[in-house]
């Protein structure tokens, strides 16, 4: 048995409803087998572990989880504190397993035990409303990865720096800070810890404590079986735990409005958006343009360069200029002609890209009806075919002539 006063700088770790794991030095070290055959010991202040189990009966009970535990951790013996009389595991950690559960881990990240202590804390917040309590909590126990978010109630003091930046669909956004900042899961130490000074989101959707009329219809419709796919699919993606990071839910004291927390900053390259009403980052997108290019080609060096030229052009969120290949065109039929040009209708099956503000990114509109303008006689003359789409800004196709692609809608 390891004498319990050869530990040092003991120190709580983890913590379950079972056990308590302490990391340690012992003093002395452990005893190891040398070369010359002798017992020797040369690792002083030793790092390791005591668990101690808060629920076993009597000693038969602990000397079989000992056992258990010699199957995926290193045992080096057993100690007992001389205050509480417990009788203490000393073990190495595994970076394979939970040491408090022993379930393996996954990014060394134990989901049964990260979400028991999520579940343990439900009594330390609360929102006061029992709709937006039981929806948070719903939302933390579906986690399932290290990397997701964990959505939480965020008292309304922990933002800093408040400042409106803009309206969308009558939504209000402002920018701040968030003081002590969301949970991010730390895979060196094996926890969770606070980001502070977080900048971040507030998205207010003006429902108010006296009337949940929106909320509670998203959280009916959320919870309905037999919604449709369409429908869920946009859920989804409002609450997304990617690119639309969603943090939490706070109410502002004063005017009792909800407000929907979610990041400030872009998650790709951690760069404060362009548009931070509209989650829009120019630099992320620049670089996917350029990354993208060997991807699509006329087949005509000065077209393919003249598409590139206009994409990195892009300052805002906006459709995507590119090469369209003309089987994209269906229906295509006559409607206009002169002597220079010839017009079409047409439908494109894939659809323009264009950025969705709510799921911050790009998304195609299939079967969206155009025209197609076709400047006769153009197939040998690219120059001037060029100086008259940069006039117009439209889009290109290839045909025997080139040809212009405009937007329309009908109705």
């Amino acid at each position: 048995m390891d004498t319990y006063n050869k530990f040092l700088d003991i120190k709580e770790v983890d913590k379950d409803d079972f056990s308590t794991v302490y990391s340690v030095k012992w003093e002395d070290g452990p005893l190891e087998w040398n070369y010359y055959r002798k017992f020797i010991r040369n690792k002083k202040d030793f790092e390791l572990k005591l668990k101690y189990s808060h629920n076993l009966q009597n000693v038969v009970e602990f000397l079989n989880e000992v056992k258990t535990y010699s199957t995926n951790f290193e045992i080096f013996g057993i100690s007992q504190n001389p205050d509480t009389k417990n009788y203490i595991m000393v073990l190495q950690d595994n970076k394979d397993y939970c040491i408090l559960c022993q379930n393996i881990y996954t990014g060394k990240w134990c989901g049964q035990c990260e979400i028991n202590k999520l579940r343990k804390n439900f009594t330390n917040w609360t929102s006061r409303n029992e709709k937006i309590d039981s929806f948070i909590q719903e939302k933390q126990l579906e986690v399932s990865h290290y990397n997701d978010t964990i959505f939480e109630w965020i008292p309304y003091n922990q933002f800093n720096d408040i400042n409106e930046i803009g309206m969308h669909d009558h939504i209000t956004v402002y920018s701040a800070k968030w003081k002590d900042g969301p949970l991010v899961y730390d895979k060196n130490i094996r926890k969770y810890k606070k980001n502070p000074d977080e900048l971040i989101r507030l998205k207010c959707l003006l429902f108010k404590q006296e009337s949940l009329t929106f909320f509670e219809k998203l959280l009916s419709l959320f919870k309905e079986q037999n919604t449709t796919n369409e429908f869920l699919n946009k859920i989804k993606r409002y609450f997304t735990v990617n690119s639309n990071k969603m943090y939490g839910i706070s109410q502002n004291p004063n005017t009792k409005e909800y407000l929907v927390i979610l990041n400030g900053g872009c998650v790709k390259c951690g760069e404060m958006y362009t548009n931070i009403l509209y989650g829009w980052c120019n630099l992320c997108h620049i670089s996917s343009f350029k990354n993208n290019f060997v991807n699509r080609t006329s087949g005509n060096e000065l077209i393919d360069n003249f598409i590139q030229k206009m994409k990195l052009k892009i300052k805002k969120y906006d459709i995507i200029f590119k090469w369209i290949p003309y089987n994209q065109f269906i229906d295509v039929k006559e409607i206009g002609q002169s002597d220079f040009t010839t017009v079409y209708l047409a439908k494109w099956e894939d659809g323009p890209l264009e950025y969705n503000i709510n799921t911050m990114q790009y998304e195609r509109d299939p079967n969206r009806a155009i025209t197609l303008k076709c400047l006769n006689n153009t197939r040998n003359m690219i120059n001037e075919f060029l100086d008259k789409v940069c006039i117009h800004k439209f889009n290109l196709l290839d045909n025997n002539n080139y040809l212009s692609v405009l937007y329309f809608s009908i109705g």
